[in-house]
């Protein structure tokens, strides 16, 4: 749940079972690594790979507003 004064906003990601999860996601990241070359320096998730990469994983979804 993030908010700002008294407005708020949920989310929820799903994603099975954790340590295959984490594989897939692991995977991903060297992937996208090694065909986009990252600026060098350091980067948040975020700002390396971009917002909609984790739910561009198969077996991700994220659910907004429950």
């Amino acid at each position: 749940m993030a908010g700002r004064g008294k407005a708020t906003e949920t989310a929820r990601l799903d994603a099975g079972e954790g340590f295959a999860t984490t594989v897939d996601i692991a995977m991903a990241a060297i992937a996208w690594t090694l065909a986009q070359r990252p600026t060098a320096g350091a980067h948040s998730p975020a700002t390396a790979f971009g917002a909609d990469f984790i739910s561009a994983i198969p077996g991700i979804s994220i659910r907004f507003g429950q």
